[in-house]
C-alpha cells in the first residue's frame, strides 16, 4: 500500500505502485481526506527524521473493534473492503534516537472528523490485531518501550 506519490523519483517504481498487490479498496472520502493528509505528513516526516520505515495495511473489525471477517465486498470478483487501515511508523533521527507512531483509521463512506493525530494508537495495539511483530530488529527493551507508547508528538520534528 505504498502511495504512488512516494515514488515520483522513479517512473518504474511509481508505475509498480499500481499493481493489484499494492492496492486495497478505500472509500473516496477516506482516500481524499484524512488518509491523504496522513500520507502527506508521512512524506514530510521522512525528511525531518532522517530514516523512516512505514508499514501500512488493512484490517477487518467489527463495531467493537475486534478482528472479524469481511462484510462488504465489491466487484465481480467479490473483493473484500477493509473496515480500517493502519500505519505503523518508525523514525530514526540523525542522532540515532527513535520515535514510533501508529494510526488506525476507519474506512467508511462518510468523511471522518479531525486530523490524523486524532487516530493515534500504539504500535503494540496494531500488532495485537494483526498478529505481526513490527520493528523487531530494534533491541527488545527499546522496542517494548516505543511500541507500548502512543506518541502524540505527530508529525515528528527534531
Amino acid at each position: 500500500m505504498a502511495p504512488a506519490d512516494d515514488f515520483k523519483r522513479d517512473s518504474v517504481a511509481m508505475s509498480e505502485t499500481f499493481f493489484i498487490s499494492n492496492m486495497s479498496p478505500q472509500w473516496p472520502n477516506l482516500n481524499r481526506n484524512i488518509w491523504e493528509q496522513l500520507e502527506e505528513q508521512v512524506q514530510s516526516s521522512a525528511s525531518a527524521c532522517g530514516n523512516i520505515w512505514v508499514i501500512t495495511g488493512s484490517l477487518f473489525m467489527d463495531s467493537l473493534e475486534h478482528s472479524s471477517r469481511p462484510t462488504i465486498f465489491i466487484g465481480p470478483d467479490s473483493v473484500a473492503v477493509p473496515t480500517h487501515f493502519y500505519k505503523a511508523i518508525l523514525c530514526e533521527h540523525p542522532d540515532g534516537t527513535h520515535e514510533m507512531f501508529a494510526f488506525i483509521i476507519q474506512n467508511r463512506r462518510n468523511t471522518l472528523p479531525g486530523m490524523p493525530k486524532d487516530y493515534i494508537v500504539t504500535v503494540r495495539h496494531i500488532e495485537n490485531l494483526t498478529g505481526l511483530d513490527f520493528f523487531n530488529q530494534l533491541p527488545r527493551e527499546e522496542q517494548d518501550s516505543l511500541e507500548t507508547k502512543a506518541d502524540m508528538n505527530w508529525p515528528p520534528v527534531k
